[in-house]
């Protein structure tokens, strides 16, 4: 049971699916953000996000693995976490290109913005140093959060804890695998709630 638990959460709070979880968040957020939308057009925007984020990645490894790019979805080493954080950083740019051409808010084009910040980030780091993708997920939805905030001026104090209690766990099962340091965890964190936040004050 002991080691199911990291597992299960490590698979629950799966980098890729953050931006599904986190659009869900801002669909039931008490605010215009929400109210502006009506169910249908919430649907249509979570499948495109879900098709777009989870759905073409996996395809994509799939293909990667076969080949010998990966050798297997849990990426273990930095080499091999390259060409998925490539990928990943190009679908958000794309989706922040599609999402900044139509009539909404802002902040659904920005989050993608902001996401293709991160995965460069990512990217860029884990040259020489490797650094958690999931605590970087978690730290993204708690920056997200905590931006929209203090810039919507609403209290989210419940729900901001309810994440940063969420990224308290995943940082425990990432370490209880032996997937990373605690440096590691932290800092994947700190870059996903710095970039975030920024990205959410500046809408």
């Amino acid at each position: 049971m002991k080691n199911i638990f990291p597992k299960v959460i490590s698979a629950i709070f799966q980098p890729l699916l953050m931006p599904a979880y986190a659009y869900l968040l801002i669909f039931n957020i008490n605010s215009y953000l929400s109210f502006a939308l009506n169910p249908s057009v919430k649907i249509l925007l979570f499948l495109m996000v879900f098709f777009s984020t989870v759905i073409i990645p996996v395809l994509v490894f799939t293909i990667f693995k076969k080949n010998n790019i990966i050798s297997s979805f849990h990426m273990e080493t930095n080499e091999e976490r390259n060409y998925p954080y490539l990928v990943t950083a190009l679908i958000y740019f794309g989706m922040y290109l599609l999402f900044s051409k139509t009539v909404l808010h802002p902040l659904y084009s920005v989050f993608f913005m902001a996401a293709t910040v991160l995965s460069l980030i990512l990217l860029f780091v884990n040259l020489r140093y490797k650094i958690s993708a999931h605590m970087a997920g978690t730290g993204g939805v708690t920056g997200l959060l905590t931006g929209i905030a203090f810039r919507l001026n609403l209290d989210l104090t419940l729900t901001i804890i309810i994440s940063i209690a969420c990224a308290g766990l995943v940082g425990y099962a990432r370490l209880k695998q032996n997937a990373h340091k605690p440096s590691e965890v932290y800092l994947g964190f700190l870059a996903g709630v710095s970039v975030f936040i920024l990205f959410a004050l500046l809408l």
